[in-house]
């Protein structure tokens, strides 16, 4: 069975547009690897993400209480009611990618959620159709633009061919991996060159000799957006979320 075979099946079951992974849940799913990305990470990506063993993932997820529960509710059905709104910036930012703000709604969220920062370094980000995101999040006035900005790398791991078309028609072009490349499990496995800045897009770890964490990495022209055009596209659309959210009367 495929991923997203396996992902509508299991929504067959659970046919919530919320569903909110318990600890449980999202270690076995994480440890089944679905979307290969533990299979395809390298000597370096896996030292600088400590794994030293089979069940590395055991022990970073938790279940969360009622409250924890009512504030992502409120969060997810805000962020869909602000994509149904007529407006100007986030629409245009949703255009300029080709993101269908329709397809993106009927997108359902599924949550896992962190209780320590040893996974991924405890950044949020996506493993297929799953959304992960760290405990404190869920308490931070980012959590609505936190979870729409995963929501459309989510989107784009479901539409890759209009992603591709997208980046094409832009002028990105794919280059071979970088020797120091870090992996992000938000993006394909390309490698790009940006067409305005004319900088190769990757985070380089700043030195594979001494590698602590994935946080130790540099950024093209020091702008983590730059790290992929998957990231450049989902931080535009954050940032024009924000600056509508803000302006909201």
């Amino acid at each position: 069975m495929g991923f997203f075979d396996w992902i509508k099946s299991f929504f067959l079951k659970k046919p919530e547009n919320l569903y909110v992974l318990q600890k449980k849940e999202i270690e076995t799913y994480l440890a089944a690897d679905p979307d290969s990305f533990m299979r395809s990470l390298d000597t370096m990506n896996k030292t600088a993400r400590q794994i030293h063993t089979p069940s590395f993932i055991a022990g970073h997820f938790c279940n969360i209480n009622r409250a924890e529960h009512k504030r992502i509710t409120n969060a997810t059905r805000t962020v869909d009611n602000m994509l149904q709104k007529e407006n100007g910036s986030l629409h245009e930012a949703l255009e300029r990618w080709k993101i269908s703000y329709t397809q993106l709604i009927q997108i359902p969220w599924v949550i896992g959620v962190m209780a320590t920062n040893s996974y991924e370094r405890g950044m949020s980000h996506t493993r297929g159709i799953v959304i992960i995101i760290h405990r404190k999040v869920l308490a931070s006035q980012a959590l609505e633009s936190t979870l729409l900005h995963e929501k459309i790398h989510v989107y784009q791991k479901m539409f890759p061919s209009v992603i591709d078309e997208v980046l094409t028609k832009k002028g990105y072009f794919q280059k071979s991996c970088a020797i120091y490349q870090r992996l992000n499990p938000d993006t394909n496995t390309s490698t790009y060159h940006h067409p305005k800045y004319d900088v190769p897009m990757y985070a380089s770890f700043k030195d594979s000799s001494m590698l602590q964490s994935i946080s130790d990495v540099v950024f093209p022209m020091n702008d983590m957006s730059l790290e992929h055009p998957y990231e450049e596209c989902a931080y535009e659309i954050q940032r024009a979320y924000e600056a509508f959210y803000r302006n909201i009367p």
